[in-house]
Parts: C-alpha cells; structure tokens; sequence
C-alpha cells in the first residue's frame, strides 16, 4: 500500500481524437484503472472528432486540444505538459507517440515516455496510401526509440515491432488490451436492440470499422455460403465509408433481408452475449478487442489467422477457429462447423486472463509507477 502521506503521482494519456477506435477505448479503461490505484489521470485529445468513445470515467480529466492534426498540437501539448506537470506520459500509436517524446523535455524533470503501437505494424502500414506509408514508418523509426518504454499488444506484434525498428526484442514489452471490464459485462446482460431481438434464427455477428481491411464483404460472402442450406442471420456492428458498398454486396447474395447493418451500436455487447457465432473476419489487426470481448460475453468464436492476436487470444486454436484471412469458403465452413457443434467451449475462461486490473498494473511499472 502507498504511503497516502506522498505527493500523488500523475499520468497523462495521449490519443489522437475521440473516435471510437480500441485504442481510445482502451485507455479510457486504463484511465479508470490508474485513478482506481490513486494515481491522477489526464486523459488528452489531440485532435477534436466524434466522441464515440465510452465515457470518461469519474476522477478522470478529459482535455480535447482540438487541432487539425496531431502535429499541431505540438504547442498545445507542450504548454499542459508545463501546467500539468505529469511523472508520465502514455501515448498510442505513431503520431501521438511522436508528440509526446517531442514534447517531454519541455518539462523539468522530464516525465517518463511510454509509447504504445496498437497495431501489427507492417500490417497497419500496408493499409496505408503509398506516402503515407513512407511518412508514418519513418516517423515510428524516429520517435518510437526515443520513448522510455515500447509496449506492443501482443508477443507476436512486439517481435515484428522490434524487428521494424531495429532494436533487440528486449525493449518492446507485450502487454495485451484490458479488454475485459465490469462494464462490458454489465451491459452484456442490457436488453438489445430490436432487430436482433426480432430475429428468430441463429444470429452471427461482427463488429469493427467498416473499412477494407475488417474483411466484411468476405464475411458477407462466407454468410451466403451459409445461409445456402440453413436460415440464420447475419449482423455487422459499426459505421464506415464501406456501408453502402456493404449493404449493395449483402443484397446481391440474394440474401440482404438476412443481413443487418445497425451502424454504430452503443452496446455491442448485448448482442455478442446472444450471438450464435462471432466471427474477426479482419486482415489485420493487433491485439482484437472486439475478439476477446465477443468471448467474455461468452460467444463461440471464429477469427482469421490474421497478424497479429487472433491466434495468441485462441491458443492456436484451443478456444475457437481459426481461417486463412480471405478465405470466404474456409470461413463459412467454420462458421457451419461452429453452429452445429454439440459441445461448447467455455470461451469466457479465456477471455478472464485479459482483466482490466491485472493488465493495468503492467502498464504501472512500465510508466514507472509501480515496481
């Protein structure tokens, strides 16, 4: 136990905006967390976007800077460094990572840097236009080095991590997301909405951004594979520029009626909690939120092999299948397979090793707040 006679210590955490991605999730959750463990915690936007994030919890100080972009926060950053004077700083992924070990030294002594790459990185790169491409791995190479500590999400994520920077493995850590909360499974028990509530059939789900590399149109092309020669349903969770192009691809199966597309969901977990089957039909990720949550509601789960998560999460595939990403008729035998098991895993055993306090108090000693 602390000494409460001592100063206490201070943490600021470091987003790009408040857009509803898992980073920003997680160190909402992370927030909770340290200001649970008698720590203070600034939770910092530098960017102003929609705030579809869960809500700041109590104890917590949400600052939106507002700029257009990260690097012109710059200024900003540096003067509530001076103001707020934090022992830490957490930062995730590239830009705000770069911000915040540019900006420690403004403040004596410097606080320690932490930076946190959510994503496999190769795999998060070659999403990206040509250019972009080049700017944010050069801006990783320069600024991920400089931070005090590296954290990646999963081992797998933090060998390529290091092998991308050019650093001994040793100096990036692999702590996984805190994805399981009281919330979550609180509000798995919630009432859900009324379209899945309506739906008599074995519902699948997924859930992510609507964008190209979720893999959504192989899901919906794995459904119609599916639906061929059973009646079951199919859900995907969230908002994107690929809605549209979605719903035109669900209704050219023949199969549209059976395919839902509620756009952002305040709680997806009341629908994991009733779902048949949960299926990450993504090309790339991290360390899948999504995927562990979808499990700690206690969804049977199929996920593609991509990099990185998915397999470390199943244990090679102890705790739900695994697919070959882009395989639309590898993924709708797995979901087939999973419907019609007779016997299954208690996936929520696996999901409780990805509890918020244990993985919180990581993150402490890698801010150099805990031993």
């Amino acid at each position: 136990m602390r000494d409460a006679t001592l100063p206490r210590r201070k943490v600021v955490l470091l987003c790009r905006a408040r857009e509803g991605g898992g980073a920003e999730a997680v160190f909402v959750d992370l927030a909770r967390a340290f200001v649970e463990h008698g720590i203070d915690a600034v939770l910092v936007f530098a960017c102003r976007h929609v705030q579809r994030v869960p809500e700041t919890p109590s104890g917590v100080r949400e600052i939106t800077i507002g700029a257009r972009n990260v690097a012109a926060a710059a200024p900003h950053f540096a003067a509530l460094l001076r103001r707020e004077r934090p022992d830490a700083i957490l930062a995730t992924l590239i830009a705000p990572s770069a911000l915040a070990v540019a900006c420690a030294g403004v403040v004596s002594p410097r606080p320690r840097v932490v930076a946190r790459e959510a994503n496999a990185i190769r795999a998060a790169l070659a999403w990206r236009s040509p250019a972009s491409r080049v700017i944010a791995g050069a801006v990783a190479r320069a600024a991920y080095p400089r931070a005090d500590a590296i954290v990646a999400v999963s081992e797998e994520a933090a060998r390529e991590l290091a092998e991308f920077l050019g650093l001994p493995r040793s100096r990036v850590t692999a702590i996984p997301n805190p994805a399981v909360t009281p919330r979550v499974l609180a509000l798995a028990a919630e009432t859900p909405a009324p379209a899945f509530a309506a739906a008599a059939s074995p519902l699948i789900v997924g859930c992510g951004r609507l964008v190209a590399k979720k893999g959504f149109d192989v899901l919906i092309d794995a459904f119609a594979e599916v639906r061929r020669t059973r009646m079951v349903k199919l859900a995907v969770l969230g908002d994107g520029p690929l809605a549209g192009d979605l719903r035109a691809r669900a209704d050219a199966t023949g199969y549209g009626e059976d395919v839902l597309l509620p756009g952002f969901v305040e709680n997806p977990f009341a629908w994991f909690a009733r779902a048949a089957v949960f299926v990450l039909s993504s090309f790339a990720e991290g360390m899948p939120n999504v995927l562990l949550q979808a499990m700690a509601c206690g969804a049977p789960v199929v996920s593609t092999d991509c990099p990185t998560g998915p397999r470390e999460i199943l244990e090679d595939g102890a705790w739900g299948t695994l697919v070959a990403p882009g395989d639309a008729s590898a993924l709708a035998d797995a979901i087939a397979h999973t419907l019609d098991a007779r016997e299954k895993r208690d996936v929520r055993a696996r999901a409780a090793q990805f509890a918020l306090a244990p993985i919180a108090q990581r993150y402490l000693v890698a801010l150099g707040l805990e031993r």
